[in-house]
């Protein structure tokens, strides 16, 4: 399913630009938002036109930092070159520049910044939602379509041949798809003791094809392992990342999970599969259904995987997508979801709290599957932004391991794993990143550890 919705926003309002992506995808309205939907290696011009160009409604996040950016601007412009319905979030109430009125004195608008702000997205939901079914209740000749009539005996006995089809194929995924228990005992087993880290190599640069030597990747990881670090999480495996698994376990790793980011590469399926006798578990996409691949794609490499390894396997998907698509759940072997909770502003504290309702509710939600679930990108940087600091992530991360261990109201199938290793400094405004994202590793681009290495206990079971 292809988007409908294209959010614009200037960087500092990822935070709110997140909120509304999350209002409307909770609604199944999906949307295209950079930096999340723009593939490493691509071109960001031309994935930003393509995005526009495709979308049904434009959702502007308008403040003055928006007005101020050259590149929300050029967004627009295509935006209304292309005839798009335009619908204005403000989230600030201020005169707009002269450009900005050019485009935006005769479109939709809907006021962000009044109170309450989860009444405001409600509507702006509704809004949405209005747009699109105006556009798609118009054919190209411009009469609306007409229902047709009713055949109840017809309907009947489609809704009985359908849901006798589903059942049919749910029964196949959960016998024909899930693997043996024993396959993932000794994986699973030993994952609850282990700090499991997200890695990207210091040398690395995904946008400008920069690619670590096998030497920098085990400097990387005998800095990992000096400071108890013994569970990996790659994110690809395009070409020397595939080193990665083999080096970890020479340098003493327990376990590696192998990250595949775009399953359509053949290259980097091969890659992924050459590595099987190093790799513990795989992570077949990340947050790309129905954005980088379809459904179909994403069983199609699992399967793949399944044939030509004996690995346990799981592919990561927010919460929600995971709850909208219970089969895939049935063909992996754990959940992995992406908890990440991003703003420009939030305290240790709030971060952590969200971490363990987050935790809280995937228990309460996966319990039917009876199956693990490894938190992933659970985080918090050390600067970027007035509100991050060194001592603020060595606080949020004694709150994770030091206190965490002690509440009785986890199950121990939860499994918390941290991002990210190193700062990773590729990840920049230019390439639509918040600033302090690059700013999320637990070492310094230099390899230098943290106040959040240094001064917190990580030898403990983290639960």
């Amino acid at each position: 399913m292809s988007h409908k919705v294209f959010i614009s926003h200037a960087s500092s309002d990822k935070g709110i630009a997140d909120k509304v992506c999350r209002k409307l995808e909770n609604q199944r309205i999906p949307c295209w938002i950079a930096p999340r939907d723009i593939r490493p290696g691509t071109e960001y011009a031309a994935a930003i036109i393509e995005a526009i160009d495709t979308c049904s409604v434009f959702v502007l996040i308008f403040s003055k930092h928006a007005d101020n950016s050259n590149q929300v601007k050029r967004e627009v412009n295509q935006c209304v070159d292309k005839e798009k319905i335009l619908l204005t979030f403000r989230v600030e109430d201020f005169e707009m520049s002269d450009t900005m009125q050019y485009y935006l004195k005769n479109t939709h608008w809907r006021d962000g910044f009044e109170q309450p702000l989860d009444q405001q997205l409600g509507r702006l939901v509704d809004d949405v939602q209005h747009f699109i079914k105006k556009g798609s209740d118009v054919i190209d000749n411009g009469i609306p379509k007409l229902p047709p009539k009713p055949k109840l005996r017809k309907y009947l006995f489609i809704l009985i041949i359908c849901t006798c089809t589903v059942t049919l194929i749910l029964l196949c995924l959960h016998f024909c798809w899930r693997r043996p228990a024993e396959k993932c005992d000794a994986f699973i087993g030993a994952a609850y003791w282990l700090n499991f880290i997200v890695y990207d190599p210091v040398n690395y640069d995904p946008y400008m094809n920069i690619m670590p030597s096998e030497s920098s990747i085990r400097k990387d990881i005998n800095i990992l392992r000096t400071y108890d670090f013994d569970g990996l999480i790659t994110m690809n495996c395009k070409g020397t990342l595939k080193h990665i698994a083999r080096i970890a376990k020479e340098e003493g790793f327990n376990q590696v999970i192998v990250g595949i980011y775009d399953l359509r590469d053949e290259e980097e399926l091969e890659n992924a599969i050459s590595v099987s006798n190093w790799a513990d578990a795989y992570c077949v996409g990340s947050r790309g259904l129905n954005r980088f691949y379809s459904k179909s794609e994403l069983k199609d490499a699992v399967k793949l995987l399944r044939r030509k390894t004996t690995c346990c396997i799981s592919t990561t998907e927010s919460i929600v997508d995971y709850l909208k698509n219970p089969d895939i759940i049935s063909m992996i072997d754990f959940l992995f979801p992406d908890v990440s909770i991003t703003d420009s502003c939030l305290t240790p504290e709030y971060v952590y709290d969200s971490t363990i309702k987050t935790a809280k509710y995937a228990a309460e939600k996966f319990q039917s599957f009876n199956k693990p679930i490894f938190l992933k990108m659970i985080s918090f940087p050390s600067g970027g932004s007035g509100c991050f600091s060194d001592q603020k992530q060595k606080n949020f991360y004694y709150l994770m391991l030091e206190k965490a261990i002690e509440r009785k109201d986890i199950p121990n199938y939860i499994i918390f794993t941290f991002m990210s290793a190193f700062d990773p400094v590729w990840k920049t405004d230019e390439n639509f990143w918040p600033v302090y994202e690059k700013y999320t590793g637990l070492f310094t681009s230099d390899r230098q550890p943290k106040p959040a290495i240094l001064e917190v206990q990580w030898r403990k079971k983290h639960h």
